[in-house]
């Protein structure tokens, strides 16, 4: 059951860089947005399970959670060999990856706090923990507005 999350993350990763590239010539925006806002219902459907749900049920919201959430890492990963040189790549990527790592460290800790025990009946809820994950997709959806298809603009340039 857990590794259905990891194979709609293959999945969804594969197909989101295979869209961007020879789809969509290169744009990584829209797979980013669809990606971040396909994954926030998955998120919050996570965090109002019941106990008791089917097998089947439980299958299709982790290999969707896990399809949509992993949706953002091709074109993602894409976006500074768009922006910069082949020179200073490398550097770019990994001080993107640096930041982005740097404050994923936090989130364990954060969802921690935000995970509670009823004191009488000591059922552990998870809701706001994952409350919290879908906050950080939406933060995700509001910074990629910001974003722009540099190769749109190089090819453009370049006619």
């Amino acid at each position: 059951m857990a590794c259905v999350y990891f194979i709609g993350g293959a999945l969804g990763s594969f197909l989101s860089g295979f869209i961007s590239d020879k789809v969509l010539g290169g744009k990584r925006k829209p797979m980013i947005l669809l990606g971040f806002a396909c994954a926030i219902p998955f998120i919050i459907i996570l965090a109002t399970i019941k106990i008791g749900v089917p097998p089947f049920l439980l299958l299709l919201i982790l290999s969707g959670t896990g399809f949509f959430s992993n949706m953002i890492w091709g074109p993602a990963l894409s976006l500074p060999a768009d922006l910069f040189s082949a020179e200073v790549y490398g550097k770019a990527i990994g001080f993107t990856n640096c930041c982005g790592y740097m404050l994923a460290a936090a989130c364990p800790y954060i969802m921690g706090t935000l995970i509670v025990e009823d004191p009488v009946t000591h059922i552990v809820n998870y809701f706001w923990s994952w409350i919290y994950i879908a906050f950080v997709a939406f933060t995700g959806i509001i910074a990629s507005l910001f974003l722009v298809d540099t190769r749109r603009i190089k090819l453009s340039i370049a006619k």
